[in-house]
């Protein structure tokens, strides 16, 4: 007979509508079987089989397991708790397992649960086992509910562990089986509910209503979540394929469409420390916003009022999909992350007005660029582990600081390590006209970069819209990738916004010597090429990394410095690593960065690059690093190079070689040149051993041409003798001339 069952009914008396294939009869919850070829019997689990699956409390004999005896629709107990058990208003001493993926408290079907309630059969394969568990267990267990309850402390509990078991198959035959675990711990008072279930192998459990949760006993399931859960890959405590629930009461749980916003409090002493985040949780003040989607909260006070962008505010909203507003319209927005998010299931939403301390910690940070601010007020808004909405998977923390002293504003924005793009309508800030004045690109992950160079931290003053005309708003990395570092916190000054405009001239430590001539000053233009000058005398344009026609009055920053020391240091191990061993720089060179800047009349053309000079007074290289993540830079003899003043570039590689993914030294992106003389360098993408040997031929020759120069400053040496009595002649006939002729 082939039997089509009642759900309702199994691990129960079974009811069956009967078909004429194979015979299977209920006996008081027994079956007998007839056999058939598709039948095969597993082997016995090992008696010391231990079983260490991610996030699952340990299992097997070894562990001291007992494993369900092999059946089908069949309920075994009753098994006696250490410790009478609070369960949904009730108490209970015993506990009975079912094949078919719930436990019960009694031997009714009321008050179950079910991590997978559904038809499985162990008669062929899989097994189930079960403990009480001891104090080394309660241990683990604790430690996961610590995550909901610092403070929950189990004395009793058991496991429940449906492992590889199949759903039922009239001819024995199984296409996959299921890999869950159900814990319940408890101290007499509090009681806990934790569900662990397996990925891959295992096949995918979907939460479903009668499938998948927790029963009051009046058929009622307190976890309502949705059908679209895988529940291997999901969490209400941010851990995949981890459940937890509190289930000593039903207080608060039979109207709930929420499985964790009753049953997952957060504790009241919680503190979170992230790196680079201004400390939240309700330990440090923080209030929760509740459990919601699509919803906006407020008025929330301001303890001093605020400018923003040109208004003044002493109230502010928040938005559970990411942003932060100061009206009940849409305008004057701050935006971290705004898109579709949902804490009804899992994460939070913390906020509060910032204390003495807590300012003072953002001080810290605004300092990094305003070294004089001092904050008088402000607020932090952090959404803590909370998804998108309709995904368990794609979970976000991020955090908003706007900070004031009632005349300066800066806001602040951190990020933890999930892949969060920039986007123009997701990440920025408005001034009431849908205008984002944060300007990136979709390249950028805002927890790898930085306008301040703290990786994940990103730093605006926001008091006036006036400010975006002169200031960095665009995204400046940390470090690109081979780049020097740069940026406001590298020190660097940015070049004022415009067109065809340069800044200069910029002293340098020491005079350089570049191309035979010897050189104090440089100059940044906006238009891709650096100025060299001495004195009064007429400035040379002759270093070009890009030189075409650039813009940065929109969008783009041109930053520049004198080398540091620590410059100095890292620049020295580019050179010896990839071209000069004994090379070391002693006195300061430069660094212009142009970041993200477009081409004038085009926006959509958009380019980083870099070009850094340094010397011993000696030598002196000169690199250029190249960006692969903005448009592509091809070389021209008339765009790309540097020249002596006869206007010659010494670069002539081909017209075909991208800068940013070709390279002179063997690393994309980067070109390294000597200098100091005519002397042509290598251009090929790669540096042959001939090439190198001539370089080393020259630079020994270089060197003797030095040693000569050095020995003219040498009083002792005999070409110093030698200068000092010409110069002596020189100067005796010059003066007999003078005296005889007009004395």
């Amino acid at each position: 007979m082939y039997f089509a069952r009642n759900k309702n009914n199994m691990c129960g008396i079974a009811s069956y509508a009967t078909y004429p294939i194979l015979s299977k009869t209920p006996t008081n919850r027994t079956t007998t079987y007839r056999s058939t070829t598709s039948v095969s019997i597993t082997t016995q689990m090992p008696s010391n089989l231990i079983v260490n699956l991610n996030n699952f409390l340990v299992f097997g004999p070894g562990a001291g397991d007992s494993i369900l005896s092999k059946a089908d629709d069949t309920i075994f107990g009753p098994y006696a708790l250490t410790q009478n058990t609070p369960y949904l208003d009730s108490t209970y001493s015993s506990f009975f397992i079912c094949i078919n993926g719930y436990i019960k408290f009694s031997s009714s079907l009321g008050k179950q649960i079910y991590p997978y309630y559904v038809d499985l059969d162990t008669r062929y394969t899989g097994n189930i086992l079960y403990r009480r568990l001891n104090a080394t267990h309660l241990n683990n267990v604790k430690s996961d509910i610590n995550a909901v309850n610092s403070t929950f402390t189990p004395t009793s509990g058991l496991v429940v562990t449906w492992y590889q078991v199949p759903r039922y198959n009239v001819l024995g035959l199984t296409n996959g089986y299921y890999t869950f675990q159900a814990v319940v711990v408890s101290n007499g008072i509090q009681t806990y509910l934790m569900y662990n279930y397996d990925s891959s192998p295992s096949l995918p459990i979907y939460w479903s209503s009668t499938t998948v949760g927790i029963d009051t006993g009046s058929d009622y399931n307190v976890f309502n979540a949705n059908s679209s859960i895988n529940m291997a890959t999901g969490s209400n405590v941010n851990v995949n394929g981890k459940w937890i629930f509190k289930v000593d009461t039903t207080n608060g749980l039979a109207s709930s469409t929420l499985p964790p916003t009753t049953v997952t409090p957060v504790p009241s002493n919680l503190i979170v420390n992230l790196n680079n985040f201004l400390v939240f949780g309700p330990g440090v003040g923080d209030s929760i916003l509740s459990k919601a989607d699509d919803s906006t909260f407020g008025p929330l006070s301001i303890s001093q009022a605020i400018p923003y962008l040109g208004s003044s505010y002493s109230n502010y909203y928040i938005n559970i999909n990411g942003y932060i507003k100061f009206s009940t319209s849409f305008s004057r927005q701050i935006y971290p992350y705004n898109t579709d998010l949902d804490t009804r299931y899992t994460g939070n939403i913390f906020y509060r007005r910032l204390n003495a301390t807590h300012l003072n910690n953002v001080k810290t940070d605004i300092n990094a660029i305003n070294s004089t601010f001092t904050p008088t007020s402000g607020l932090v808004v952090t959404w803590y582990r909370v998804p998108k909405y309709g995904s368990q998977s794609n979970i976000y923390t991020f955090q908003a600081v706007l900070v004031s002293n009632g005349i300066d504003t800066y806001l602040m924005y951190n990020y933890d390590n999930q892949s969060i793009t920039w986007s123009l309508t997701e990440t920025g800030f408005d001034s009431g006209n849908d205008y984002n004045l944060f300007s990136g690109n979709s390249s950028i992950v805002l927890p790898n970069a930085s306008n301040v160079n703290v990786k994940g931290k990103w730093i605006f003053k926001v008091d006036s819209t006036s400010y975006y005309s002169l200031t960095t708003t665009s995204s400046t990395p940390l470090v690109n990738a081979n780049f020097l570092a740069f940026g406001l916190n590298a020190a660097d000054t940015v070049l004022p916004k415009g067109d065809d405009i340069c800044a200069g001239p910029v002293w340098l430590s020491q005079n350089i010597q570049y191309l035979d001539s010897i050189w104090s000053d440089f100059y940044a233009c906006v238009n891709g090429k650096i100025g060299l000058g001495i004195s009064n005398l007429p400035v040379d344009y002759p270093i070009y990394p890009y030189k075409i026609d650039l813009i940065t009055t929109s969008s783009g920053n041109i930053y520049y410095r004198r080398l540091s020391s620590t410059d100095l240091n890292n620049v020295k191990s580019e050179v010896n690593n990839l071209v000069d061993s004994t090379f070391t720089p002693t006195h300061g060179g430069f660094v212009v960065t142009w970041y993200r800047v477009p081409r004038y009349g085009s926006s959509s053309y958009i380019y980083t690059f870099q070009a850094v000079l340094v010397s011993n007074v000696i030598e002196t290289y000169l690199m250029y690093n190249y960006d692969n993540q903005t448009s592509p830079i091809i070389w021209s003899s008339t765009y790309i190079g540097y020249e002596s003043n006869d206007a010659i570039n010494l670069f002539n590689p081909n017209s075909s070689i991208n800068m940013a993914t070709a390279s002179n030294v063997n690393v994309n992106g980067k070109w390294i040149f000597k200098v100091d003389s005519r002397f042509i360098w290598p251009t090929t993408t790669t540096t042959t051993a001939t090439q190198k040997l001539t370089y080393t031929q020259y630079r020994l020759n270089i060197r003797l041409i030095h040693a000569f120069n050095d020995s003219l400053n040498d009083p002792t040496s005999t070409y110093y003798i030698q200068m000092k009595n010409t110069f002596t002649r020189f100067v005796n006939i010059f003066f007999s001339f003078f005296f005889y002729y007009f004395i």
